[in-house]
């Protein structure tokens, strides 16, 4: 029999759950009768392996997201687009920290950001001991 795919591209598709869940879907159940593990202790031995074969072989979806902190013209603070102080950035940073080591942060600012308010968001990361960090802003406009 011809076997396709539902989900055309599955690594795709199971990054996106994990980035909006924080969960992994469940694609496959394996069931075993009893009888048959009696008679074949051996087959079920290789089907375990053979799951944890491919479990290795597979991408990994774990991969901490970015946190994107964003310092508009006013200088006011967002992370991931919900308004923060210092002191609240700070204290969910500290958290993220906590849970995710390695987590990686990209500040943001428009042209128009003061530029003591990403000092101040950068003075925040190196308290809380987050080094993974990227800096973008908007392009300047074309002059022509």
């Amino acid at each position: 029999p011809q076997i396709k795919p539902i989900v055309p591209d599955v690594g795709a598709a199971g990054r996106a759950f994990w980035d909006k869940y924080h969960a992994v879907t469940v694609n496959h159940i394996f069931t075993i009768k009893r009888e048959l593990a009696k008679q074949r202790p051996d087959a079920v031995r290789e089907l375990y392996r053979m799951l944890g074969a491919s479990k290795a072989a597979a991408p990994k979806l774990d991969a901490p997201k970015t946190q994107a902190i964003t310092i508009d013209t006013e200088g006011k603070v967002r992370l991931n687009t919900l308004p923060v102080t210092l002191a609240e950035l700070e204290s969910k940073l500290a958290q993220l920290k906590a849970a995710i080591p390695a987590v990686p942060v990209l500040v943001r600012g428009d042209r128009q950001s003061q530029y003591q308010g990403i000092m101040d968001v950068l003075d925040v990361l190196g308290r809380v001991g987050i080094n993974q960090i990227g800096l973008a802003t908007q392009p300047a406009p074309n002059a022509n």
